[in-house]
């Protein structure tokens, strides 16, 4: 590995722009900075996605179902109290369609047996 000569260290110190770890865009080394870059965000993307697909693949417990089944009922319930005071009439059918919307979307997502 070669080491610096003084003459060439001294010409890095008294430089007055700062040394970028970056390639300067005339150098023609810019084209391989963009290759490591996209792989880079190549793989990150498919590690996220490796990563989301384990989460999705993972089966809930029951106790978990059932205590967010519950949540789920309360929130529901306690909707119309929640929104009256802004709302005031316009609460009820907003709170009809919530409720329809979301046991919807759950019949759509449970797989028929």
């Amino acid at each position: 590995m070669a080491s610096l000569t003084p003459g060439a260290s001294r010409q890095i110190l008294t430089r007055r722009k700062p040394v970028s770890p970056l390639p300067h865009p005339h150098s023609g080394n810019l084209g391989d900075l963009l290759v490591v870059f996209s792989v880079n965000a190549v793989l990150t993307i498919n590690e996220v996605h490796a990563t989301t697909d384990r989460i999705l693949n993972t089966p809930l417990p029951l106790a978990y179902a059932i205590a967010i089944s519950q949540i789920t009922w309360v929130y529901i319930l306690l909707l119309p109290f929640q929104l009256y005071k802004t709302l005031g009439l316009i609460t009820i059918p907003g709170t009809l369609c919530k409720p329809t919307i979301y046991f919807h979307d759950k019949l759509l997502a449970t797989p028929n047996k």
